[in-house]
Parts: structure tokens; C-alpha cells; sequence
């Protein structure tokens, strides 16, 4: 029993001290404490609106969070590895890298943003609610500013 808890001992300690283990505890903390509160949030959020309000609200919320997984074209990870990549035995580039990211960011979701906006009432009548046709319009704004959103976290995790 006591070697067993000395090597239990042992690796709390190395784990303690390597920086890995450091960084990796306080993103864990940290995405957890985020999801919690969205969470608290979204459930707050359910009770003010109510059912049907908050349906459309979800509605509206996926359909624009799938086309803006489309419009970031993986970006954000192609930003983290050749930024990870470059920092070391290429810095020169890694501020084409970010220019360069952050441009076809901003030019490919803008592209799908000006897409819904034009096509915001053929989205309603496809996602089966013509009624929130308006708010598809509205919401497309959306689009850039996520898609900015995981191209700067991309970036900034290469780092």
C-alpha cells in the first residue's frame, strides 16, 4: 500500500511542476467555467422569451452558427499549425500568415454573409419559418464577426 501511494505521490507531483499540465488546467478551467455560464445563460435566456420564442431563437442560432463553420474554411487551425510552425524557423512570415488568414476570413464570410442576405427568404422557407425572414437578414452580420472571431483564436492559440 505505501509504494503504491509514494508513485501516486510522485506523479501528483511531477504533474504539478510540468508546464504542460500548468496551461492545459487553466484552459480546461477556463472552458469550463465558460460553458457553465452559457449554460446558466441559455437557460435564463429560455425562461425570459419562452417556448416558442426561444425555438425560433434556436433556430436562427444554428442555422447561422452551420453556415458560419462553412465560411471560416478551417482557418482558424491552418492559422494555429503554420503560425506554431513558422514562429521558430520562420518569423518573418508569420505576420503573412496572420494578414493572410485574417484576410480570407473577412473575404469568405462576407461572401456567405452577402449569401444569406440575399437569400434570407428562401433560408426561412428551407429551415421552415418564413415569418423569421427579417431576422435572417438582420442576424447575417453575424457571420463576419464569428467567423473574425475563430480566425483571431486561430491566431492566437499559434502563438
Amino acid at each position: 500500500m505505501s509504494a503504491i501511494k509514494e508513485k501516486a505521490i510522485h506523479i501528483i507531483e511531477r504533474l504539478r511542476r510540468s508546464p504542460l499540465f500548468k496551461d492545459s488546467m487553466w484552459s480546461l478551467i477556463g472552458s469550463t467555467v465558460g460553458r457553465g455560464l452559457s449554460l446558466i445563460a441559455g437557460i435564463l435566456v429560455a425562461r425570459f422569451l419562452g417556448k416558442e420564442i426561444y425555438g425560433e431563437y434556436g433556430i436562427i442560432k444554428t442555422t447561422l452558427i452551420y453556415i458560419e463553420v462553412f465560411s471560416t474554411f478551417g482557418l482558424g487551425y491552418t492559422a494555429t499549425k503554420y503560425i506554431a510552425d513558422y514562429k521558430k524557423t520562420n518569423p518573418g512570415k508569420v505576420s503573412a500568415v496572420c494578414n493572410a488568414a485574417l484576410k480570407i476570413t473577412l473575404l469568405t464570410s462576407g461572401l456567405m454573409a452577402l449569401v444569406v442576405l440575399v437569400f434570407a427568404k428562401q433560408i426561412a422557407e428551407i429551415i421552415d419559418a418564413p415569418h423569421l425572414y427579417n431576422t435572417l437578414r438582420i442576424t447575417a452580420a453575424g457571420i463576419i464577426v464569428n467567423a473574425i472571431n475563430v480566425a483571431q483564436i486561430g491566431v492566437l492559440s499559434g502563438f
